[in-house]
C-alpha cells in the first residue's frame, strides 16, 4: 500500500507518489535537512526478505554511488527505516524518453542531442566497469531543461572495463546475482547475446542503446512482436526494416550507424563508445552547419529553385503482411491523384512512378529521367483500420529536404488524409511553386475501411487492363458500393471498367456496358462534381458511345481543369481531336498526356499514332521506335511502325513490323509463318489477303475484330465488304468508330478507309457518327 503523505522515512517526508515498477515505489520527497526537494525509491515490504531482491536494490545504489556524470542520476543517501529499505536520489521534473517519443519519431536534431547524452552517460558507467544491461526508454528520463539523465541500474553488472572503457579508473568487483543461462533486461530491448542467456558484456549496452535510438528515430520498435518468443525470434534472426523507410526525414546515412548498432554478433558492432560518439557528431556537426549559418543583412539569400513537376515514388510496404501489394500500389495512385489537385506543378501519372518500384537508382537520376524538379518518397504501414503514412519531399537537384511528415489515421479519414498531405506540401514550398490553390476541393467525409481498401483492390485488379481483371476490378468496386454507397471514386471505378469492357479490352456488349459506364459516371458526379476523374470516365463514353463531340469536349475540358496534369484526360482527348481532324491540337494533347506519364508504353505508342493520324509519317517512325526502345515485345508499336513504313513505300521493312508484331502478339506460328511466306510470294497484297483469311477464321461476332477485317477489306480494295463490316460495327454502336474520320485504326495499314470516303454508304455512316461536315 503506498506511503501516506507526511510519512518520514528518516529525515526525508514523503510529498507525494511519482510512480511504481516491479522493483520499487519512487516518492516525491522533502529533505528536512537540507530543504530541497528529492526523489525516494522504496523497496517493497515484500521484497525485503528475498535476498536476491534485495541485493538488486543494493547493486544498484553501489552502482550509482560509483558514478558522478551530469547524464546519471545521482544517489544521494541509503538507508533502512523499520525494515524499509530506501534510496534518495535527486528529483527530476520531465518526461521519461517514453513518454516524449510517443507516437512520432523525434526531430533529427534532438535524436542526435540526447542519443551523444545517452552515449556520455554509457561512457562513463563503462570506464567504471558497469553494464547497465536495461537501456530503454523507459529508464532514460528528459528533464524539462533538455537533459538526459540515465535511470535504474537495479540489473547492472561490474566488470574489468574493456576496450570499451575511457580510461583506467577504479574497477568494481562482478556481483553475479542472475542465474546461468536466463535472459536478464527487458525483452524488446535486449540483445541477442542476453535473449540466448549468455553472458552480458559492454557491447550488450550498445545493442540496447542502438534499440532505443532506432525507436526515437521511428517511434516504432526495432524488434516487433505480440509475444516473447517472437520477440526473440526477431532479436535474434531478422534485421529491423531500415529505419529511413519508416522515417524518410532521416539522412540515409544515419541507417548505417542503426544498422552497425544492432548488429548480431558483438565483435561486429562498433569496437568502442568514443567511436559511437565519433559517428553521431559527423551528424551532429554537419546538421548544424548546414542550419546554423549566418546570414549578412547586406547578402540577402537567394530565392530557391522554383518547382515545376513532381513525382510520387511508389510507397514502400512496412506491413510485412502477404498480399498488400494492391492497398499500398492503389495508396500510391490515390496520393498521386490527390497531389496533383494542389495546382502549380505537373505530377507524373502512376504508370511512370510505378516503373521505379524496388529501383536501385538515386534519387537524381530519377528525377532526370521523369524531368521533375522534386520527388515525393515514403512508406506506409496498415495494421487493421489503422495507418501510418510517413514520407517526404526532396529536391534532387541539391538534396534539399523541402518537407517531411509522418501521419497516422484510421481509414475512415483517409480522404481528410488525402487533403491534409496537400495543404501541409502547399504550406511548406508555398514560394517555390506558382500561387495557386488546390483545384475544387471537396470537403472530406469519412469512408468505411473495408470499402477504401476493395476500392483500392478494385483499381489494382482495373490496372491490368484485361477482360479477366476487369471483371475482378468491377466485383471489387461494387462491393466497396454496397458498403459505402455514397463513396463517389468507386463510381468511377465502375464506370471504367464497363468502358473497357465494352471498348476493346473485353467481349461485353457496348449496348450493355456503355450506359451503366455512362449511369455510373453519373451518379459520382452527383456525389463529388470536383472529381476530374468523373468527368474523364462520362466523356469516354460522350465520345465513343454517343458520339457527342461537343459533351464530350467539355467533359474533358472541365476534367483537365480540375486535374490539368491528368494524363489519361489528355490521351483519350488526342484521339477525339483527331478524329475531328484536328491534328494540332490532338498532337499538343498527346505531348502534354506524355509529360503526365513518360514511361508509359501505350502513351509513347500513341504518339507515334497520332502522328501517323496526321499523315506525319517520319515523325511516326521516329516516335514508335522510341516506344520499341523502352519495350521491344510492344506488338501494337510494331504494326504502327509497319503502317508508317508502307505509306513511306518501305514494304520490305513494313512486312517485317507485321509479322514481328503477330510473333510477339503470340499468334499461331503457322499463321504468322503463312504470312511472311505471302508477303514473299505476292509482295504486300499477298500479305495482307492472307491476313484478312486469318482475321476471318477468327470472326467470333466480336466488334473489335470486326472493325479490323472492315479495315482489311478496305485496304485490298473490297469497298462493298468493307462497308457491310463498319455498318455491323455502326449497328454494335463499336467504339472503334472513333478511329474512322482519323486516318488511322488499331489494325496494320495505311490511311486505310481513304478509298471509301466517295461512297455513299461512307459518307453515311459518318453522318450517323455526328462528324462535323467538313470532316466527312
Amino acid at each position: 500500500m503506498p506511503f501516506a503523505s507526511g510519512l518520514r522515512l528518516g529525515p526525508y517526508e514523503i510529498v507525494a507518489l511519482l510512480g511504481a515498477g516491479g522493483m520499487g515505489e519512487v516518492y516525491r520527497a522533502r529533505d528536512l535537512r537540507l530543504g530541497r526537494e528529492v526523489a525516494v525509491k522504496v523497496l517493497p515490504a515484500t521484497f525485503a526478505s528475498d535476498s536476491n531482491a534485495l541485493a538488486r536494490f543494493q547493486r544498484e545504489a553501489r552502482a550509482i554511488s560509483s558514478l558522478s556524470h551530469p547524464h546519471i542520476c545521482s544517489l544521494f543517501d541509503i538507508g533502512c527505516e523499520n525494515d524499509t529499505h530506501f534510496l534518495v536520489m535527486e528529483f527530476l521534473e520531465g518526461q521519461t524518453l517514453r513518454e516524449v517519443i510517443g507516437a512520432r519519431p523525434l526531430p533529427f536534431s534532438s535524436i542526435l542531442e540526447l542519443g551523444l547524452q545517452i552515449v556520455s552517460a554509457l561512457q562513463a558507467a563503462h570506464a567504471r566497469g558497469i553494464i547497465h544491461r536495461d537501456i530503454k526508454p523507459a529508464n532514460i528520463f528528459i528533464t524539462r531543461s533538455g537533459s538526459v539523465k540515465l535511470l535504474d541500474f537495479g540489473l547492472a553488472k561490474f566488470e574489468q572495463p574493456s576496450s570499451l572503457a575511457s580510461g583506467n579508473d577504479l574497477t568494481l568487483t562482478d556481483t553475479q546475482l542472475t542465474m546461468h543461462g536466463v535472459p536478464v533486461g527487458t525483452v524488446a530491448y535486449m540483445s541477442p547475446e542476453q535473449a540466448q542467456g549468455l553472458p552480458a558484456t559492454f557491447h550488450s549496452d550498445l545493442f540496447s542503446f542502438g534499440a532505443v535510438l532506432y525507436e526515437m528515430s521511428t517511434a516504432c520498435r526495432a524488434f516487433p512482436g505480440n509475444s516473447t518468443a517472437e520477440i526473440f525470434a526477431a532479436i535474434l534472426h531478422s534485421a529491423p526494416i531500415p529505419a529511413c523507410r519508416l522515417n524518410p526525414a532521416l539522412p540515409r546515412e544515419f541507417d548505417r550507424v542503426l544498422s552497425r548498432l544492432l548488429e548480431k554478433a558483438p565483435e561486429a558492432r562498433y569496437s568502442s563508445v568514443r567511436e559511437i560518439t565519433a559517428a553521431l557528431q559527423v551528424f551532429s556537426g554537419s546538421y548544424s552547419a548546414s542550419r546554423n549559418v549566418s546570414i549578412s543583412p547586406s547578402s540577402p539569400p537567394p530565392a530557391p529553385q522554383q518547382l515545376h513537376s513532381l513525382a510520387v515514388l511508389p510507397l514502400a510496404d512496412l506491413s510485412l503482411q502477404p498480399g498488400q501489394d494492391y492497398f499500398v500500389d492503389g495508396f500510391t495512385e490515390a496520393l498521386i491523384t490527390a497531389v496533383a489537385r494542389l495546382g502549380g506543378l505537373r505530377v507524373i501519372s502512376r504508370t511512370s512512378s510505378m516503373c521505379y518500384r524496388n529501383t536501385d537508382k538515386s534519387l537524381p537520376v530519377i528525377a532526370q529521367e521523369l524531368n521533375v524538379d522534386a520527388l515525393l518518397e515514403g512508406s506506409v504501414l496498415r495494421s487493421g483500420d489503422r495507418i501510418r503514412l510517413t514520407c517526404r519531399l526532396v529536391d534532387p537537384r541539391n538534396d534539399d529536404l523541402l518537407w517531411s511528415d509522418t501521419f497516422d489515421r484510421d481509414l475512415r479519414d483517409v480522404i481528410a488524409l488525402h487533403d491534409d498531405i496537400t495543404h501541409s506540401i502547399a504550406s511548406s514550398i508555398r514560394a517555390r511553386i506558382q500561387d495557386r490553390s488546390p483545384s475544387g476541393l471537396t470537403p472530406p467525409r469519412h469512408v468505411h475501411p473495408e470499402a477504401y481498401d476493395s476500392y483500392l483492390r478494385g483499381r489494382f485488379f482495373w490496372n491490368k487492363r484485361n477482360e479477366s481483371s476487369l471483371k475482378k476490378a468491377l466485383e471489387c468496386f461494387q462491393h466497396a458500393l454496397d458498403l459505402d454507397p455514397l463513396y463517389a471514386p468507386a463510381y468511377t471505378g465502375v464506370a471504367d471498367s464497363y468502358f473497357y469492357l465494352g471498348y476493346s479490352f473485353g467481349r461485353m456488349d457496348p449496348n450493355d456496358a456503355m450506359p451503366k459506364a455512362r449511369a455510373a459516371a453519373l451518379r459520382a458526379l452527383d456525389l463529388d462534381s470536383h472529381l476530374a476523374e468523373a468527368h474523364c470516365s462520362l466523356a469516354l463514353v460522350q465520345s465513343v458511345y454517343e458520339w457527342d463531340w461537343a459533351s464530350a469536349e467539355a467533359s474533358y475540358s472541365r476534367s483537365l481543369a480540375l486535374n490539368p496534369g491528368f494524363g489519361t484526360a489528355h490521351h483519350f482527348y488526342s484521339v477525339q481531336l483527331s478524329s475531328l481532324g484536328r491534328h494540332e491540337d490532338s498532337l499538343r494533347h498527346i505531348h502534354l498526356a506524355l509529360q503526365s506519364d513518360p514511361l508509359s508504353i501505350p502513351i509513347n505508342n500513341f504518339v507515334g499514332m497520332m502522328h501517323f493520324a496526321a499523315r506525319q509519317y517520319e515523325l511516326a517512325v521516329t516516335a514508335t521506335h522510341k516506344t520499341l526502345e523502352m519495350d521491344a515485345n510492344f506488338g501494337l508499336a510494331h504494326s504502327v511502325l509497319g503502317a508508317s513504313l508502307e505509306a513511306q513505300g518501305r514494304a520490305d521493312e513494313a512486312a517485317a513490323e507485321y509479322v514481328t508484331s503477330l510473333v510477339v502478339g503470340r499468334h499461331d506460328p503457322a499463321e504468322c509463318e503463312s504470312i511472311r511466306r505471302a508477303y514473299e510470294q505476292g509482295g504486300l497484297r499477298g500479305l495482307h489477303e492472307v491476313d484478312l483469311r486469318h482475321s476471318l477464321r477468327r470472326w467470333n461476332g466480336w466488334h473489335g475484330l470486326a472493325f479490323d477485317i472492315a479495315a482489311q477489306h478496305a485496304i485490298l480494295d473490297h469497298r462493298s465488304d468493307s462497308l457491310d463490316w463498319l455498318e455491323r460495327c455502326l449497328a454494335a454502336r463499336s467504339g472503334l468508330l472513333l478511329w474512322l474520320n482519323s486516318g488511322t485504326t488499331f489494325s496494320r495499314a495505311a490511311q486505310y478507309f481513304d478509298n471509301l470516303r466517295g461512297e455513299p454508304r461512307f459518307l453515311r455512316l459518318l453522318q450517323e457518327l455526328r462528324f462535323p461536315a467538313q470532316n466527312a
